[in-house]
């Protein structure tokens, strides 16, 4: 075995010679977080990319040749001018993305690894039997819009202990120690140097050591849902609660974060927003029930204010004339006997806070899995987060999650950056491949390229000077980390890299936006940082 494979095992991360790309397990990585369990490689690789035998390949391919001879030709799509930028990006960042692909191809005793890296750990171990067959996935962000979210409470166990059984079975779990804190709008931490075990409802979790969560409740669908039942209220006061609610809510229960001594800050702030994205919720542009609201999940987004304004008085009216929950809200025919027009598919996903923040799901045995679109929220929805007031005094170093669409690139760089009082200063690559090492998609593929994009700047309190400056190593631009990607918009860990840049003194305090899982050492905020901590995602070591 090499150095290089030896310090991959252990850290999860393997460094390319004469390269600026490196290859991330990231169950690896995140076992380093954890004492008494690991990280399920089944679970985190539920997405696992197989190739495909030769012979279904020629079957497909022959399939997919008689499509073609009934398919019109299509005709050449002529690129807009933000098409056009997107592109000159593309190729400017190209032969780095083949280059680093090509160190991973060459490196065989890796490709070995990578095809076993499913079943690297003995899954007899494994927790996933706390899950009961038919219960459904726990929905943090459902659980969190309803009124008696305030009462929600979770049970940390501490100082866990084995008692032998009388029946000589299997040791029962003891614990000499238990806190029971509210699981919304509250700070809760793990200050022992240890894993712990918590209860919320029927499902249990693993809380890594030294390490906090801040889960916010969603109270614009509280709000929705109370508007459901206020069939008397006037169409104008809908639309101003509506919105009174939505904006100055969710994303405000940021500021309880915020340190009174500014040396108290984090010097490392990683954001993955849930950037606003059409192709995620194509398969769900008709109103659903969901608890007894109705809710429009896309809308196209010039029509964006207006129709938060139909939603809600749609409701209103349906509830009022007892309209069943097997119609669809576009079908419901109004007093007049027309029939109301169907809200076509678009990039706004309205009622973002009423379902999980995944894309579909596949189904698996014993588990309840139904089609959960990814919500989002409009871009300028971002400019109001704090990120100067969480910083440290000696700086912080701050990595965005972005998407490829140009669109979205140009409102980093012109408002959200400047906006947040953050100095732009280099871009890694996240290649995804599948476990044989080729590409999940053709590179060129324009809507669907197999990389996403990781933006890094510097933030201080105070105005930038060459001091400020000088307390950071430099970063060193158009790093590339390859990996096999796991659950929907699940990113890989990427604090051990991003260390070396981090301003300040060491430990680093650390924070994750829009966090949907935990890391030692880290503080994680959003309206599901607990959802990959279920306790069937890890096995005991």
């Amino acid at each position: 075995m090499t150095d290089k494979l030896s310090t991959f095992f252990d850290s999860g991360i393997y460094r390319f010679e004469n390269s600026n790309a490196v290859f991330i397990d990231p169950v690896r990585a995140m076992n380093r977080s954890y004492t008494r369990f690991r990280v399920s490689p089944s679970e985190y690789y539920s997405r696992f990319f197989e190739s495909k035998p030769a012979g279904q390949e020629s079957k497909v391919s022959s399939n997919s040749r008689k499509r073609k001879r009934k398919e019109k030709k299509k005709k050449p799509h002529a690129l807009n001018e933000r098409e056009k930028i997107a592109d000159q990006r593309h190729q400017e960042v190209r032969p780095l993305l083949l280059k680093a692909h090509e160190c991973l191809m060459r490196e065989t005793d890796l490709l070995e690894v990578m095809s076993n890296l499913r079943s690297d750990f003995d899954s007899s171990r494994g927790c996933g039997d706390s899950v009961s067959p038919g219960v459904l996935e726990q929905s943090f962000v459902e659980l969190g819009r309803v009124w008696q979210a305030p009462l929600y409470e979770i049970t940390l166990n501490f100082n866990q202990c084995e008692k032998s059984n009388a029946d000589g079975g299997s040791p029962i779990m003891q614990y000499s120690e238990q806190g029971v804190l509210p699981i919304f709008d509250n700070l809760v931490l793990n200050e022992t140097g240890d894993d712990i075990e918590a209860e919320f409802l029927s499902s249990q979790y693993v809380i890594p050591r030294e390490s906090s969560f801040y889960m916010y409740p969603s109270r614009v669908a509280m709000c929705a849902q109370i508007l459901t039942f206020s069939s008397s209220v006037s169409y104008t006061s809908l639309y101003v609660l509506f919105f009174v609610v939505m904006w100055k809510s969710d994303l405000g229960q940021i500021h309880n974060l915020i340190p009174a001594d500014s040396g108290c800050g984090f010097n490392l702030i990683v954001i993955d927003p849930p950037w606003e994205n059409g192709s995620a919720h194509q398969k769900s542009s008709k109103c659903t029930l969901v608890s007894g609201t109705y809710i429009i999940k896309t809308v196209p987004s010039k029509t964006r204010h207006s129709i938060y304004f139909r939603e809600a008085c749609l409701r209103t009216r349906m509830h009022g004339r007892g309209i069943q929950p097997s119609a669809p809200a576009s079908d419901v025919a109004t007093r007049e006997g027309r029939r109301r027009p169907r809200v076509r598919a678009a990039s706004c996903h309205v009622a973002a806070p009423e379902s999980g923040r995944r894309g579909p799901t596949r189904p698996k045995s014993g588990r309840l899995s139904p089609y959960r679109p990814y919500p989002t929220l409009p871009n300028h929805y971002f400019l109001s987060l704090p990120i100067k007031q969480l910083t440290h005094t000696d700086g912080a170093l701050v990595a965005l999650w972005v998407t490829n669409r140009e669109k979205l690139r140009g409102f980093v760089e012109k408002e959200l950056f400047p906006a947040w009082g953050v100095r732009y200063v280099a871009s890694f690559y996240w290649l995804k491949v599948k476990a044989d090492g080729s590409m999940i998609n053709d590179l060129d593929l324009f809507h669907h390229r197999p990389y996403e994009c990781l933006l890094l700047g510097q933030c201080h309190r105070k105005a930038m000077d060459s001091n400020c400056q000088s307390k950071s190593k430099p970063v060193q631009d158009n790093q590339i980390i390859i990996s096999i990607p796991g659950d929907y918009s699940r990113k890989p860990p990427v604090g051990g890299l991003l260390m070396d840049y981090v301003p300040g003194f060491k430990p680093a305090r650390c924070i994750e936006l829009f966090a949907r899982e935990m890391i030692s050492g880290w503080t994680s905020w959003g309206n599901e940082p607990l959802h990959f901590q279920e306790l069937r995602y890890f096995i005991r070591d």
